[in-house]
């Protein structure tokens, strides 16, 4: 595990990671307070008698498996070790709600983002390629489905579901009794599993393979109107305008109509409308 300032600390399992090659540096406890520190969270602390209460059950299903052979000794035991001291009350500010509903709303926004940046590749934005991991569309052929963040997002949809039923669960409970104990302990088992799932799914089946489309890029840019900014504050506001209303009434770029116009030379242009001007701050080409 980590202390709040990221530095480590000894831990058994430290040692067995050790002995599998991965370095001291790359080890991440699994902790909501990671989460907490990386997502936006309530910052509300669990109830530490459901932070025991879901330790004892995970303990139990490891025991359980154990005993009919499901699961590995050793495994079994690092389990109900790391649920003891989880029980023993050690770790109870290491619990905080919406863990897992900050992170998957995260991932969801990240999967949606990478397929609106993907879509087309001809009638949509289409900066970027995922990887092709589908035959193609079955009524579209040629179409590459972005199968790996559909399936990321629907992860995430069920991970804010069960972080709902929670709530309901836990609001139904009447007086000293709730009968919903049973869901409210399974569904962070679940939307832990999901969580890890999403992520190396996303990461190993899609991230890793983005290709940028380049010329798509540039032709997009080339085509913007965004031009313009960069542009009137060399020749002002209203001259920027007229540039506008001639580039969409010939069809032409903003770079092809400032060049007709002869308010700039290429070389200007060139300098100005430089993609990589234009993200620095300041007057691009100044």
């Amino acid at each position: 595990m980590t202390d709040y300032n990221g530095a480590m600390k000894t831990r058994p399992e430290h040692d067995l990671l050790g002995a599998l090659g991965v370095p001291a540096d790359a080890y991440y406890g699994i902790h909501t307070r990671r989460a907490q520190l990386n997502f936006d969270l309530s910052g509300l602390g669990v109830h530490s008698d459901l932070v025991r209460a879901l330790a004892d059950v995970k303990n139990a299903c490891a025991q359980a498996n154990l005993r009919t052979g499901h699961l590995d000794e050793r495994i079994a035991g690092a389990i109900s070790s790391a649920c003891e001291e989880i029980a023993s009350g050690k770790l109870d500010d290491q619990f905080v709600t919406d863990a897992f509903q900050g992170a998957a709303v995260n991932l969801a926004k990240i999967a949606g983002d990478l397929r609106l940046l993907s879509s087309g590749p001809k009638a949509g934005i289409g900066e970027i390629k995922l990887p092709a991991l589908q035959a193609g569309s079955s009524i579209m052929p040629g179409k590459v489905n972005p199968v790996a963040t559909e399936a990321v997002s629907q992860a995430a949809f069920q991970i804010m579901a069960n972080d709902h039923a929670i709530a309901l669960a836990a609001a139904s409970g009447q007086l000293e009794l709730n009968a919903f104990l049973p869901m409210i302990a399974h569904n962070p088992f679940q939307s832990l599993t999901l969580l890890k799932n999403a992520a190396d799914l996303l990461a190993e089946k899609c991230i890793r393979g983005i290709e940028a489309d380049e010329k798509r890029c540039e032709a997009l840019v080339e085509s913007s109107f965004a031009m313009l900014t960069a542009l009137s504050p060399h020749i002002g506001y209203e001259a920027a305008s007229d540039l506008a209303q001639k580039s969409q009434e010939s069809g032409k770029t903003i770079r092809q109509v400032a060049l007709e116009t002869g308010l700039f030379t290429r070389e200007q242009l060139d300098r100005i409308l430089s993609t990589v001007e234009m993200t620095k701050p300041g007057i691009a080409g100044t």
